[in-house]
């Protein structure tokens, strides 16, 4: 079994992490940072949302698998790079309780078995990354709604 590599803390980390807190503009920054990164690296990469407090979702373009799939390993590596270091410390001081992050899935959930989707048994994070699962953004609004989002 690899382990992934320790990256070094990147200066936009360090320097987001200096006072202690992290707000939703610097966590916003991490996440573009990871899309620069990406776009760097030759790859077609965008930011498709960012919830504070709630998540954020990248979207990887092209038409190869192989090509999407290499854009997903340096995607992982930007991340490592500059999400990593302050993910846990942001939803630590703005993420939802669990209460409130069960009853936005719920939500979500529910949403999309109404829009005609199977998502019984499926993973919320599965679901967000399925092509084929419509309304997404309409139902992720109306989670949203419930978490005060």
């Amino acid at each position: 079994m690899t382990s992934r590599p320790q990256v070094a803390p990147d200066v936009l980390v360090t320097d987001i992490l200096a006072d202690g807190q992290v707000t939703h503009a610097e966590m916003e920054r991490a996440l573009l940072a990871t899309v620069e990164c990406v776009r760097d690296a030759g790859y077609d990469v965008e930011l498709n949302y960012f919830r504070p407090g709630i998540g954020w979702s990248f979207g990887l373009m092209g038409d190869d698998p192989s090509t999407v799939e290499a854009a997903d390993a340096e995607k992982e590596r930007c991340y490592s790079r500059f999400v990593a270091g302050v993910s846990d410390q942001y939803f630590a001081q703005h993420g939802l309780s669990e209460s409130e992050r069960a009853s936005w899935e719920r939500t979500l959930l529910e949403c999309l078995r109404e829009e005609g989707n199977d998502v019984d048994g499926r993973e919320v994070s599965e679901v967000l990354s399925d092509p084929s699962i419509t309304g997404i953004a309409r139902c992720r609004d109306a989670a949203d709604a419930t978490a005060g989002g």
